[in-house]
């Protein structure tokens, strides 16, 4: 079992101004160790590779936990630890759904490898994901998804979903940025396929393809008012019609966030 059977699809509900937003339920159970395990590895090697760890932590003499809570990892009471930790695991938690559920590689799962500041989340867009039909040419149903991610772990009354519609306005000209930065990444580690795939996207007029963008919100059911969700509006959205929105919902999300770092750092 993968931590991503865990997403159970809800329902449909529609927007104020007539979009389609899936609702998925998150029905995590950490009593499965080995799932929650498996889980906080490929979550852990997203900031630090395991096999670096040992490198990484010897001139100051830290355990693998202490120099990933030090240094890795958002911390978890310090001044923007809190609210960057919550932002990165959701961010990394619909990058995971649109990696397992949806088939999509997903190029942005680097943002969180050695952040030159643990407390501050990576600037730029959110998620961005790719299906290429054929790598061997460039396909008009080639497909680049851009998905902006907002959380509401705790009590408030933002329309978390409405932020993230309205902060996707901003990735249409943020996107060529990412492409650079990834490809720039990609070209320090040796890796010719993955830039390959991002050439792939950099020259639209010359090769067209199917541009998306997406909105999702996750919260803590406790804090989810199906109601105040309608109420989003993506009319003055400037790709409105490629727009996408999603919500994913579950119980005790921010202790979940705490125990995952947490176990990530512990198992190390």
């Amino acid at each position: 079992m993968h931590f991503t059977d865990w997403f159970n699809f809800d329902k449909k509900i529609t927007s104020q101004d007539g979009k389609e937003i899936e609702i998925w339920s998150f029905c995590y159970d950490e009593s499965q160790k080995d799932v929650m395990s498996n889980w906080a590895r490929e979550f852990r090697n997203l900031y630090r590779l395991d096999s670096k760890l040992d490198r990484l932590r010897s001139a100051e003499k830290l355990s693998r936990k202490d120099y990933l809570l030090r240094h890795a990892f958002p911390t978890r009471e310090k001044g923007l630890g809190p609210s960057t930790r919550s932002g990165d695991f959701s961010e990394i938690l619909v990058s995971h759904f649109l990696q397992y559920i949806k088939k999509y590689w997903i190029p942005s799962i680097i943002r969180y490898e050695n952040k030159p500041v643990q407390d501050t989340s990576t600037k730029g867009s959110d998620v961005v994901a790719i299906k290429i039909v054929d790598d061997s040419l460039c396909n008009p149903n080639d497909e680049l998804f851009v998905v902006e991610t907002k959380s509401k772990y705790t009590d408030g009354k933002k329309n978390k979903l409405q932020e993230a519609v309205n902060d996707s306005n901003k990735d249409p000209r943020r996107l060529g940025e990412f492409l650079d930065f990834a490809k720039n990444r990609f070209d320090l580690q040796g890796n010719e396929d993955d830039i390959q795939k991002i050439e792939r996207f950099q020259n639209e007029l010359d090769n067209p393809y199917k541009k998306k963008f997406g909105a999702a919100a996750f919260y803590d059911e406790n804090f989810f008012d199906e109601g105040e969700i309608s109420k989003t509006d993506c009319s003055d959205h400037a790709e409105k019609d490629k727009l996408r929105l999603l919500l994913v919902k579950g119980r005790d999300m921010m202790n979940l966030v705490h125990s995952l770092y947490e176990r990530a750092a512990d198992e190390a």
